[in-house]
């Protein structure tokens, strides 16, 4: 599905208003446009922005295990050398 605005919706009317369980693809998109749901570019659904918040919360996530990673080994050598 590509060209849907709001996939949840046409979950919810594939769900409610036809004999299927699952659409996909230009079926799915078709039966949106087929059943009045708003139809955009695909242009337009950008990962982009999506992508750069969850490298930077990995990154964030990474430096903060390897600061506790980094302390623990500390203590593990001060407690070998008393």
């Amino acid at each position: 599905m590509t060209r849907t605005r709001h996939p949840i919706s046409l979950a919810r009317a594939v769900m409610e208003k036809s004999p299927y369980v699952i659409l996909a693809g230009a079926g799915a998109d078709a039966f949106g446009a087929r059943v009045g749901l708003e139809q955009v570019d695909p242009a337009s659904f950008s990962q982009k922005r999506a992508g750069n918040r969850w490298s930077s919360s990995c990154r964030r996530k990474a430096a903060r295990c390897h600061r506790v990673q980094w302390a623990r080994r500390l203590r593990q050598r001060r407690h070998r050398f008393r």
